[in-house]
């Protein structure tokens, strides 16, 4: 009977969970290339001869690709990593130019979440996968003495949403994971 009521009370947090974050998912989900990315793309399975010419660090253009070798251009922006090794290696295919390519992709710049307002600390901190919002203010050196703790406002890709820090001290589940260029505000309370 205790069992079933941890259960019951697992799929209840759960679903709660999912229904108040619904445009910020907590699957891990990779994130995704965007413009200014820069990356090192590294091919496998072709001619020795021909691996310098494709092998080199690129940058995503402001439309949003890159310019290849024998292909031209290739629209990255917005995939995954493993998305855009399946695209490129798949456009090296329909052209006919590689039968069998395998391409590997190493993010060599650092991505970051901006932190501003009354934290110790503002500042852009580096971006790893296990990051979440709790976890980035702590990297801040934790909320000021003015910090409004119930309005930390969370920015991503042109959409905001808000957290109460008390609420996710309380439930851990309900800290978001951060993507790179997530912007978190915490503002000064007015007493």
């Amino acid at each position: 009977m205790k069992r079933l009521k941890i259960a019951t009370w697992t799929v209840v947090i759960s679903l709660f969970t999912a229904s108040i974050l619904p445009s910020f998912p907590q699957d891990g989900r990779a994130p995704r290339l965007r413009i200014g990315d820069i990356f090192e793309l590294s091919i496998g399975g072709v001619p020795n001869e021909e691996i310098p010419m494709i092998n080199k660090v690129y940058t995503i253009g402001e439309d949003g690709s890159i310019n290849l070798s024998y292909i031209g251009r290739v629209y990255v922006a917005g995939l995954t990593v493993t998305e855009a090794q399946q695209r490129i290696e798949g456009a090296f295919r329909s052209a006919q130019i590689f039968t069998n390519p395998a391409i590997s992709i190493n993010m060599s710049a650092a991505r970051f979440v901006n932190v501003e307002g009354a934290v110790r600390a503002p500042q852009r901190v580096p971006y790893t996968s296990d990051l979440t919002l709790m976890g980035v203010i702590s990297a801040c050196g934790g909320f000021n003495e003015f910090a409004n703790q119930k309005e930390i406002t969370l920015s991503r890709e042109g959409s905001t949403m808000k957290f109460n820090a008390r609420d996710l001290r309380k439930n851990p589940a309900l800290d978001p994971k951060l993507q790179p260029g997530d912007k978190i505000s915490i503002p000064q309370a007015w007493w």
